[in-house]
């Protein structure tokens, strides 16, 4: 007996597979929450084979689905399968849980990045979010903390894109978020069907940030060169003429 996936959120259909029973044997299913201690009711039954069969083969395995309900946000549940004519039984548990994130990454290249560089940070979440209005991701980048805009979501809604553009005076040498809490909604939302997503990140340099997947140096902070030319006087004297030069870096 499978789930598969094995976490699901509140109106998404879990797919369930049984096998091992009677070759053309009709399998009743039941599902109860074991968090909240309920049964859902009623039981329905799949006939090997049938045009209920979601695998559509007479061959003892049983795919069907059932439909999650609102309540069963952040619990876990029991489905067992019984063998109408055998007798035979299979049991499985599968989640519900809210939506988390999971990765963050870039698509830009390591290097080095200045004034006007533009650089989208992809944001992955465990599992389909929805949003609305345009949430932020803060940076760190020095003295003034930067900050990442909402922009996209790929089409299986896992993967928010949020676009960076460097600004003078931005500087890090690996560029990371600045806490756990640095997704912030800005007065939008970010939510699955059922309820708002956790939105804490992994720390900063750990596993799964930005800093810890890419190499990613920011110095968009101006820089002053200084020259230095003699300059002979009529009285044989030395005056130093100092020339200052106002440059961006490279990179």
């Amino acid at each position: 007996m499978q789930a598969r996936p094995t976490d699901y959120l509140p109106g998404d259909i879990a797919n369930l597979f049984a096998g091992g029973f009677l070759v053309g044997e009709s399998v009743q299913f039941d599902i109860s929450n074991l968090t909240h201690g309920t049964v859902y009711t009623p039981p329905w039954s799949v006939l090997d084979g049938s045009v209920n069969d979601l695998d559509g083969a007479v061959d003892g395995h049983i795919q069907t689905g059932w439909l999650v309900p609102q309540d069963a946000l952040n619990t876990t549940l029991l489905v067992n399968a019984t063998g109408l004519t055998s007798g035979l039984t299979a049991t499985n548990t599968f989640t519900d849980a809210a939506r988390t994130v999971t990765d963050i990454t870039s698509t830009a290249a390591n290097g080095t990045y200045t004034v006007g560089a533009v650089i989208p940070i992809i944001v992955t979440f465990s599992g389909g979010v929805d949003v609305t209005g345009t949430p932020q991701l803060i940076l760190e980048t020095g003295t003034t903390d930067a900050v990442a805009n909402y922009s996209s979501i790929s089409s299986n809604r896992k993967e928010l894109t949020f676009t960076y553009t460097v600004a003078a005076g931005d500087n890090s040498p690996d560029l990371d978020y600045t806490s756990t809490a640095a997704l912030v909604l800005n007065g939008g939302t970010i939510k699955d069907s059922a309820d708002n997503a956790i939105l804490t990140l992994p720390a900063p340099g750990a596993a799964g940030s930005l800093g810890a997947n890419k190499n990613i140096v920011i110095a968009a902070t101006s820089a002053v060169s200084v020259a230095v030319s003699p300059a002979v006087t009529e009285d044989g004297g030395t005056n130093l003429v100092y020339t200052f030069t106002r440059t961006a870096p490279t990179g």
